[in-house]
């Protein structure tokens, strides 16, 4: 499990909705998820832009280099234009109307990835040290080249790698403290501490009690650690 990767995701969706407080950037108000699209506004057959947000690939640089602490993630953002109905999500093939809304969340997306004006956004350009490669891609059926109301964004954002072991389950309190320290030279003045909060409430790791696995081990550059991790916060 990467943390820096969830950490990435649920940045960038709270990102693109705003914190999941009105005003929000993109026509998809608050139906922005990270990953598995679930706990949607609505349930009808009207059709209603989504925002999914994946991370793909990981990339490592050599470890015996100097750039071993970087590594570079693809980031998936794939928007449609959806019905919703009991029996689940559905992307009807494009015309005309749904072809400029698609255009529409494109640059309404890439706004929120420039906006300064937003705090998410102005901690997201701390955290992201370089972003290559932008592409906007149709999804369409192989077969049939059927082309659906549907886009995916990717690009390769670079951030720091995972820290090495030990790997333990922490408070939420030392969760909170540790995003804020991650953030602290950009935020001497405090102006940061209400998003840097929302973003910790966003990165809980729960750990499973049936879980029978009661310690860790990891291997790395040949020498093997075992930590106890802490038990889970109740």
């Amino acid at each position: 499990m990467s943390l820096q990767r969830l950490l990435l995701r649920r940045m960038i969706v709270a990102m693109l909705k705003n914190g999941s407080e009105a005003p929000y950037p993109t026509l998809a108000e608050g139906n922005v998820f990270d990953s598995k699209i679930d706990s949607l506004n609505t349930l009808d057959d009207k059709a209603i832009p989504i925002i999914s947000v994946y991370t793909d690939k990981d990339v490592g640089f050599n470890y015996r280099s100097d750039n071993y602490e970087l590594k570079n993630v693809e980031i998936i953002i794939e928007f449609r234009i959806a019905s919703v109905d009991p029996e689940g999500v559905s992307v009807p093939t494009t015309d005309f109307e749904l072809e400029i809304k698609l255009d529409m969340l494109e640059q309404q997306i890439k706004n929120c990835i420039n906006n300064l004006n937003n705090p998410i956004t102005e901690i997201f350009q701390n955290f992201v040290t370089n972003i290559e490669g932008w592409n906007s891609n149709r999804i369409a059926t192989e077969q049939s080249g059927l082309k659906f109301a549907a886009r995916q964004i990717q690009f390769f954002a670079t951030i720091c790698d995972d820290e090495f072991p030990p790997v333990e389950a922490i408070s939420h309190a030392d969760n909170v403290a540790n995003i804020r320290a991650l953030f602290a030279p950009i935020n001497i003045d405090g102006h940061l501490d209400k998003t840097l909060d929302y973003l910790a409430n966003q990165i809980k790791t729960p750990v499973d009690p049936s879980d029978k696995l009661e310690t860790i081990s990891i291997t790395s550059n040949g020498v093997e650690s075992s930590v106890e991790p802490n038990q889970p916060q109740t």
